[in-house]
Parts: C-alpha cells; sequence; structure tokens
C-alpha cells in the first residue's frame, strides 16, 4: 500500500515554431492530451508532462521519460535551437487519504506554510523549488486520475525532494491519525482460504492481486493453519494476516466476490475473521433488500469487486477462474 509518491515532472516550452519540438516528441512515444488536468492524469512518477507554448496556443505532452532525458532528447534532435525559453514547473507529489475532505490537508498546510491553489494554478505559479501536494483517497499504484485527486491542492515552497525525503517518514502516522478523526482505524483481520481441489495457491494469487491493487491494507504474514469447524474435525487452510483500514464487512464483501466465477459456481472457499471471531456473509446484506441466498449475493459481490478493478486484472482473474474447479 502507498501512502506517498512522487509525480510526473512538469516544464514549459516557449517557441516561435512549435513544429520541430512536436517532431521531436513523436519519437519520444510522446501522447498529445487534450488538456493539462488529462496530462497529468495520464502521467506515472517515471513521465514529464510538457507544455509548448507559442502564437498557435498551447499544445500539451504526456512523454515517457524524465525531464532530463527529454532535454537530452532535444539538444540531439537539434530542436532546442527553436526553443526561446524553458521553465521548470513544480515538483509534484501525490499522498494518500482515509476519505475525501480529509482535515489532514488542513494541517500540513500548516505544518509546511503551504498554500491552496487549484491543479491548474498551482503549476503555473510554481517554480522548480516548489512542490505542488496533491491528495486522493483512491490506490496510488498506477496513475491517478485528476478526477480522483482533491480538487485543492498544496503549493509548498520547497523542493519535491527535500519534502518527498520529510513527508515519507511520517506518512502512516499522518494517514493513522486521519483515520482517527474520521472515527475510524487500523483493522488486524485473518483471512482462510480453504479449497477441496488443494488449488491454494491459484487463489491465493487472485487475492493478493485484488488485494494490492485495490491498496486493502499491509500484508502481515502468511501461514498454513488447522481450522476446526466442527467437532473432532479440522480442515487444513491457508491463512493470509492483513492489517486493513477498511472496515471487516467491506472486506468480506471483497473475498466473498473471489468465490464466486462468472457463471455463479462457488470455486472457492474464503472465511475473514475479525478479532477471533468469523465474519458471516448474511452481515454484508442491507436489511431492506430481504432474504437472499448465498449465491446470489456472491454474485452480486462479484460485480461490484469487478468494477473496482483494472482491465488487465479483470483479465487476470478471468483467466484463472476458468482454470479452478467448480
Amino acid at each position: 500500500m502507498l501512502f506517498l509518491r512522487l509525480g510526473p515532472e512538469c516544464m514549459c516550452l516557449y517557441t516561435d515554431t512549435p513544429d520541430p519540438i512536436t517532431a521531436a516528441f513523436a519519437s519520444l512515444d510522446s501522447w498529445p492530451a487534450p488538456d493539462l488536468a488529462a496530462g497529468l492524469g495520464a502521467a506515472g512518477e517515471n513521465d514529464s508532462v510538457v507544455v509548448t507554448i507559442s502564437s498557435a496556443g498551447e499544445t500539451i505532452f504526456k512523454v515517457p521519460h524524465s525531464a532530463a532525458a527529454v532535454l537530452t532528447h532535444l539538444v540531439a534532435s537539434r530542436a532546442l535551437t527553436t526553443i526561446n525559453k524553458i521553465e521548470l514547473g513544480p515538483g509534484l507529489m501525490l499522498m494518500r487519504i482515509p476519505t475525501t475532505g480529509s482535515t489532514l490537508i488542513d494541517q500540513l498546510q500548516q505544518e509546511y506554510h503551504g498554500r491552496k491553489v487549484d491543479l491548474r494554478h498551482g503549476v503555473t505559479a510554481g517554480d522548480v523549488n516548489d512542490t505542488l501536494l496533491g491528495f486522493t483517497a483512491h490506490p496510488m499504484g498506477k496513475t491517478v486520475p485528476v478526477k480522483e485527486m482533491e480538487s485543492e491542492l498544496l503549493l509548498v515552497h520547497q523542493p519535491a525532494r527535500n519534502l518527498f525525503q520529510e513527508l515519507r517518514r511520517g506518512a502512516v502516522r499522518y494517514f493513522t491519525e486521519a483515520l482517527k478523526e474520521d472515527k475510524s482505524e487500523w483493522y488486524e483481520l485473518r483471512i482462510n482460504i480453504y479449497d477441496a481441489h488443494g488449488n491454494y495457491s491459484l487463489h491465493l494469487d487472485r487475492l493478493i492481486e485484488v488485494l494490492e491493487e485495490l491498496e486493502v491494507g499491509l500484508i502481515l504474514g502468511e501461514r498454513w493453519t488447522r481450522d476446526h469447524a466442527f467437532a473432532l474435525l479440522s480442515v487444513t487452510a491457508y491463512q493470509v494476516r492483513l492489517f486493513s483500514h477498511w472496515h471487516p464487512l467491506k472486506v468480506k464483501s471483497l473475498v466473498l466476490g473471489l468465490e464466486y466465477n462468472a457463471e455463479g459456481k462457488r470455486i472457492v472457499d474464503i472465511d475473514l475473521y475479525y478479532k477471533n471471531q468469523k465474519i458471516n456473509w448474511v452481515q454484508t446484506v442491507q436489511k431492506s433488500r430481504g432474504r437472499q441466498s448465498r449465491a446470489a449475493v456472491g454474485a452480486a459481490a462479484r460485480d461490484a469487486l469487478l468494477t473496482k478493478l483494472s482491465p488487465s486484472t479483470r483479465k487476470h482473474l478471468s483467466v484463472r477462474e476458468e482454470i479452478a474447479p467448480g
């Protein structure tokens, strides 16, 4: 689970003849973005977002290289001679918060004397000695679209590398304090996988892939265990210990969705324990929906889970589901 990460590098190129620059970017596998927000939202921490400004207007590129590599390429391609001025923008950084509107933003504004700005103003007002700190309540393992970020960012007068070193040491503490303010907490959970066909590795891979993509929490350990489901009868289970900021019932819905395949067949049994108490699937059903079968609840949980996952992860799960006997 990520609590803090760097964003793409930004720079502005002023020119009277943008065509040579555009041609140079084409050989760098760049992507022309419709606007600054789209470019920044599609860029990762190893990318650059470059704005070329001429009398014809602005053109924005998302380039899958560092700013240094982009400038080196411009020099080699001789497009640098067409550039009148280069401005490096503020360093971008993204921080995880438990929920939207968290008071952690105000706390960091006071501690680091930051100024609240929107994305566009922050990029244009800041320079290479500043950091534009954004916030999101969504997973940060992949690129984060601007629509999943808080509308207000903090412009901090401190280089990104320096601020990153400071915030990295306290990122978990900041997140935990924000959880308390939201009347939530970290939950220590045990997830037990049972499979009569012995495909423990297959179902463990499915579980881990989903936990990691959704950044459900921190995996504390794994082990084989024995579960005494009935008197005088014990069954083998593979156990994953999870430290999660998700409520146990939310995690139960997630693992319930992993129990069923696309045909509605139950392909594995996954139990969730919190404080040595087993969380029953019935607890995830809203009373307003009336009585429902376990299969119906599981199928609905599976559908809800798939909407949260990336296309590549959905494909991986589909392939593994076909392998697993029902």
